[in-house]
């Protein structure tokens, strides 16, 4: 097998790089015979392709996108026949995940070549990637545009950010203003993939900035992308919810004397409960989280990432626990509840709209808490 040792390839890992190099190779063997192979296709379909000798063309080659359903022993015969190739064939197995085929992979690794390309960056240095790679593509991004495609970007593990959903994104601008050389947050906002996520992170963040206005704008667009108030302050609350008890849970951590470690751990251990059945026939149970590193272990209310970017920051910016002061926290979430329980039952949408405005007013301190339950207890009277 020395002397075919290049005969198999395993191109894997980020989709805008692994894309170029398949058309180089299929540019290489353009007048060969042409073959691709996915998961429904039949096993023994791709064995003809890879032993029978053809009559049309001298070379032959095969593109393995996804692999077939095999037994056990169609698999051993499967690894038999990369392991003796005929010159006259060549095998690539492209975006096909290794841990997927390990068997077949190892083959390949030991007889073929291994494209494997990077598929993720460090998430602190998710920014400087967009930079770097706007700047390849001959444009550049404003600060806030940069920061926006990193949070809206999909996390892979912990700590890392995948590359392809980066690049769709500076792809996408690039299709809808050709030739511009600077792209503004509202131009990322125009062309987002996942645009009902991103104008809630952008709202988080606005709410962050402690501006009112941003708030009020970022709630508009998230009304405007649900079509309904009632649905999107419906949306919203539960991932306030969310934040804002973690962060008042950090908060009081640390001034109870633990450190950010210590706190860290504290609140990413504190179990999620789920409920079975309803009402009075609702029965407590925990969860189990199904695959990763932590198998096995109950579901966490926050994990260790989210409660370590509330007291390191996040792309370069300001630590959220250092934003808020513990009184700050405690109206919020008060305030947070009181709209939760609100908001089941409302059915208007200048409703909506006014427990919104009411909870934007309490994160940004537009008003004092005396004014803000005034306004609650009023709500709660109109139901009355």
């Amino acid at each position: 097998m020395a002397e075919n040792k290049n005969n198999a390839a395993w191109v894997s890992g980020a989709y805008y790089l692994a894309k170029p190099l398949l058309s180089q190779i299929r540019e290489k063997f353009k007048g060969a015979e042409s073959f691709d192979c996915y998961e429904n296709t039949p096993f023994s379909k791709l064995m003809t392709w890879l032993s029978s000798n053809s009559c049309f063309a001298d070379n032959r080659l095969v593109v393995i996108h996804a692999l077939p359903k095999m037994t056990e022993s169609e698999k051993d015969k499967f690894k038999l026949v990369l392991e003796k190739l005929e010159g006259n064939v060549w095998v690539i197995f492209f975006m096909i995940d290794p841990s997927d085929a390990r068997a077949i992979y190892n083959t390949v690794k030991k007889f073929g070549k291994l494209f494997e390309f990077d598929d993720t960056v460090v998430s602190s240095s998710a920014t400087d990637w967009i930079n770097k790679r706007a700047r390849e593509l001959g444009f550049e991004l404003e600060q806030e545009a940069v920061l926006a495609i990193a949070e809206n970007a999909m996390f892979v593990k912990d700590k890392e950010t995948a590359l392809d959903p980066l690049e769709s994104t500076l792809q996408r601008l690039t299709l809808y203003a050709p030739g511009k050389k600077t792209y503004s947050l509202e131009d990322v906002i125009s062309t987002a993939a996942f645009y009902n996520n991103f104008v809630i992170w952008n709202l988080m963040n606005a709410c962050d900035e402690r501006n009112y206005e941003k708030c009020l704008n970022a709630f508009n667009k998230c009304v405007a992308a649900n079509a309904d108030s009632i649905k999107a302050i419906n949306e919203i609350l539960p991932m306030m919810a969310w934040k804002y008890r973690m962060l008042l849970c950090m908060k009081e951590l640390l001034a109870n004397g633990a450190s950010t470690e210590e706190a860290v751990l504290k609140a990413s251990s504190i179990r999620k409960v789920a409920f079975e059945s309803s009402g009075l026939k609702a029965i407590s149970k925990t969860n189990l989280i199904e695959s990763g590193q932590d198998k096995d272990k109950p579901v966490p209310v926050w994990n260790q990432r989210a409660c370590s970017m509330a007291v390191s920051g996040n792309y370069g910016r300001k630590p959220q626990i250092e934003i808020y002061s513990r009184k700050d926290l405690y109206l919020i979430v008060k305030c947070i509840e009181d709209s939760l329980i609100l908001s089941r039952t409302c059915s208007s949408q200048g409703e909506a709209s006014l427990i919104a405005d009411v909870l934007f007013m309490t994160i940004c301190s537009v008003i004092d808490s005396a004014s803000v339950s005034k306004i609650i207890k009023s709500l709660n009277k109109v139901r009355v």
